[in-house]
């Protein structure tokens, strides 16, 4: 089951937004790399060109590009000085010292977006970055890209758009959380997520166990002395099912998740997904009903 389909088809405009409202940062420095994406032009090139039916697979391997490989432009604007920005209507900020401003584009509606190009030509379509010489940029991975719109740094965005002056490709928060699941289950073989409260999911008991994964997952529990228990559910969404492991444990979150979850994802059932939460966060107390499967 795949995390990408149809993932961006109600996020893509026939025209693009306007670039405004700037974020701010003081922790970005200007670089002069050149940049190229080939595989992902390609892709967007075959995806303008594509009939309805071909449109949902070109739109996987976009976003698969984007999370895996690509590394992107984003325009920055160093200044010196002290900078009073209000930032939308609900946030105000006051920056002194000097700092980095991102040009958001911003729709109509005043949804935000981080604008990411492929390469240096994509840019340069922009009226105001055509005959710039000294427009200065930040090349960032999908990974930077994420901590960017998540807030780190007092940056702030509504998602993302792929070349705001041709392709016009709009990400959600949703999709491009969508997007580093599947990349992390892709170098982990599992996904470590807390659900959200409004996303609809039921838990249950798998008729058809997995007793291998279990059984793996126990193993590893008992040389980390830092898990206590987990229990092991079944999990279905609107869109999926997946293995849901609570875990009560003290110590490192990412240490233990990743260590537990690279036990037992080689075995995982196929078609299924394993995800992990911690036994603290406030689903997790919700899902850990019964017996755990693990207890020290």
């Amino acid at each position: 089951m795949s995390f990408f389909s149809n993932l961006f088809s109600s996020f893509r405009s026939s025209s693009p937004a306007n670039s405004a409202n700037p974020s701010e940062s003081s922790a970005l420095e200007a670089v002069e790399t050149p940049v190229e994406n080939p595989k992902l032009t390609m892709l967007l090139a075959d995806y303008a060109q594509a009939d309805d039916r071909r449109k949902p697979e070109l739109l996987e391997k976009i976003a698969e590009e984007i999370a895996i490989n690509a590394q992107l432009l984003l325009v920055i604007k160093p200044f010196k000085g002290n900078r009073f920005k209000a930032y939308r209507q609900d946030k105000v900020q006051m920056q002194k010292g000097g700092g980095t401003i991102i040009p958001m584009a911003v729709t109509p509606s005043g949804t935000a977006y981080l604008p990411v190009y492929t390469d240096w030509t994509e840019l340069r379509k922009g009226k105001q970055y055509a005959q710039n010489k000294d427009v200065k940029t930040f090349v960032a991975s999908f990974d930077e890209i994420v901590k960017i719109i998540g807030g780190e740094k007092e940056i702030i965005a509504d998602g993302i758009v792929v070349n705001l002056y041709s392709d016009n490709l709009m990400i959600s928060p949703k999709n491009v959380l969508s997007m580093k699941e599947h990349k992390e289950y892709l170098n982990t073989g599992h996904v470590s997520h807390v659900v959200q409260k409004e996303t609809k999911v039921t838990l249950g008991t798998p008729a058809d166990f997995p007793a291998e994964m279990a059984e793996a997952a126990t193993k590893y529990a008992r040389n980390n002395p830092n898990i206590n228990a987990f229990w092991l559910k079944l999990m279905t969404s609107e869109e999926e099912q997946s293995f849901l492991m609570v875990v009560d444990f003290t110590g490192d979150r990412e240490a233990v998740l990743n260590g537990l979850g690279n036990a037992a994802s080689p075995y995982v059932p196929k078609g299924f997904y394993l995800d992990m939460i911690p036994y603290t966060d406030s689903f997790g107390q919700q899902a850990a009903t019964g017996e755990p499967y693990y207890k020290r």
